[in-house]
């Protein structure tokens, strides 16, 4: 059994549409921390460059360890795109 503040806030949370975005069933809580599909990648935009980067790596017979970390983060963050951040990486 929850405590009694816990269900009081849960309730007025809910009210007030704050935990609307994650929900994770617990026996007392209507809300937590996002989990599994809830979790997109849309939330980690390098993971996802990185990824797609590691694809066009593999495209030119490379892969991210051949090529220096250091300068494929830069291009990330200059706002390469991974085809063209490839291009330059195995020049």
């Amino acid at each position: 059994m929850p405590p009694e503040h816990a269900k009081h806030y849960s309730g007025f949370l809910n009210k007030m549409g704050w935990m609307n975005e994650a929900k994770v069933s617990r026996a007392w809580r209507d809300a937590g921390m996002p989990a599994g599909d809830a979790r997109s990648s849309d939330d980690k935009p390098l993971m996802k460059w990185l990824t797609d980067l590691e694809k066009e790596l593999k495209k030119k017979g490379k892969s991210y360890d051949d090529v220096d970390a250091d300068n494929a983060i830069q291009m990330y963050y200059r706002k390469k795109r991974p085809n063209a951040a490839a291009r330059e990486l195995t020049k």
